[in-house]
């Protein structure tokens, strides 16, 4: 058995606002990339919608999983969906408009 070249990415609890719930899955079956996504749930665990923060560009002579990066904590703000990476970047997501800034 091969050896991981990186720790598993954290749990990061879902949060819930205004009926929906706002979760961060690192593994999206079909996607290029592991990590980087949130998702909106109704209160029946139906998927309203799916966004990705940021994109990952691997390097062909690395490892993919060292170089994958997960949301590591995620919040809301006074109405904010407020996502925090592995890396430190914290990226504002208005749940209504779906836009993206990266604030840091």
């Amino acid at each position: 058995m091969a050896n991981a070249k990186r720790t598993a990415p954290a749990v990061v609890e879902p949060v819930t606002h205004e009926g929906l719930t706002y979760s961060a899955p690192h593994f999206v079956p079909g996607e290029s990339q592991n990590g980087g996504f949130i998702e909106a749930r109704t209160p029946d665990g139906a998927l309203l919608w799916r966004i990705r923060l940021f994109t990952t560009d691997y390097d062909d002579g690395e490892e993919a999983d060292t170089q994958d990066r997960f949301i590591s904590e995620l919040m809301i703000d006074h109405g904010i969906l407020v996502a925090t990476d592995e890396s430190g970047r914290v990226f504002h997501v208005d749940p209504r408009t779906r836009d993206v800034q990266q604030v840091n």
